[in-house]
């Protein structure tokens, strides 16, 4: 998975139209420092941690076949 950027953030929530949190770069940093989910160190230059992708990978839904 590639770097994004906190506005990259944004836009996936406006996507699936769910609720962006107040303030976006701090839930990011909590979710680095108490999950370490994502690595936050450059809010311009976030990733998935492979801690993240483990946890992430199983729980997202397979794309349906056409």
């Amino acid at each position: 998975m590639g770097a994004v950027t906190v506005n990259q953030v944004y836009t996936c929530y406006r996507e699936v139209n769910a609720r962006i949190p107040s303030n976006l770069r701090n839930s990011l940093a909590v979710t680095s420092a108490d999950k370490g989910w994502i690595e936050s160190g450059d809010m311009e230059n976030l990733s998935v941690t492979q801690r993240g992708e483990n946890v992430v990978n199983p729980e997202l839904p397979r794309a349906a076949k056409e």
